[in-house]
């Protein structure tokens, strides 16, 4: 006969999974530890700029770029506080690798030749010439002149490549070499077959005479390998 007035509980089965069932909802309830992922901030600044050359600014979003850098949408707002931080962030982070690499070409020059030939490899074979980097400058040059934020991160460039020319070069010579670096990237990213190496390499002779080099170790030495 059974015990209407009997707890379920009291049952060894049932019980056992009352408790289990008790345990699994309670566990569910305890937060759980956030995966570990140190470069997901670092990814989705990358991934910004992957969004920024091919789709230029217009095209980035929130939901872009976490798919692009494989991650969930809410870590966009989790990192950034919105796409003008984002944007900021992917700005700063490539013309800090924009100088670097414009400083790499000139590691341990120290004379004329040597300095004539940083300018020519900074034109025809460094990073400074990939197509995409050239795309992303363009787009900065272009939000800077819509909004004047983002102007200081492109005045920065600007004077921050120029300091790599004025360790070799006066200043009437500094300003023109940095108006033909502006110039022919942009040129010779549409038309790379017209503006050889070796055409680069008599325009910037022409415009580095011997009187305008002023390199001096003691002022200003050469950037090396570990700067």
């Amino acid at each position: 006969m059974v015990n209407e007035n009997r707890n379920p509980e009291d049952s060894p089965a049932i019980s056992e999974s009352w408790e289990i069932g008790a345990y699994n909802a309670a566990d569910n309830a305890r937060p759980k530890p956030r995966r570990r992922d140190p470069h997901r901030r670092d990814r989705i600044i990358d991934a910004a700029l992957e969004v920024i050359s091919r789709d230029g600014i217009t095209g980035v979003s929130h939901r872009r770029v976490a798919h692009e850098a494989g991650v969930p949408l809410g870590s966009m707002t989790y990192y950034f506080s919105g796409i003008h931080d984002l944007l900021m962030e992917a700005f700063t982070r490539f013309t800090d690798q924009a100088v670097a690499d414009y400083r790499q070409q000139f590691v341990d020059c120290t004379t004329l030749e040597q300095a004539r030939a940083a300018i020519v490899r900074i034109l025809t074979d460094s990073s400074y010439m990939d197509p995409h980097n050239i795309i992303i400058g363009s787009e900065l040059y272009s939000q800077s002149t819509h909004d004047p934020r983002f102007r200081p991160i492109l005045l920065a460039w600007i004077h921050r490549c120029r300091d790599a020319f004025r360790i070799y070069f006066d200043e009437p010579t500094t300003f023109i070499l940095d108006a033909m670096v502006e110039g022919v990237s942009m040129h010779r990213s549409l038309e790379q077959d017209i503006h050889s190496a070796e055409l680069i390499a008599s325009a910037v002779e022409l415009l580095t005479p011997e009187s305008s080099f002023i390199y001096d170790p003691a002022k200003a030495p050469a950037p090396t390998a570990e700067d």
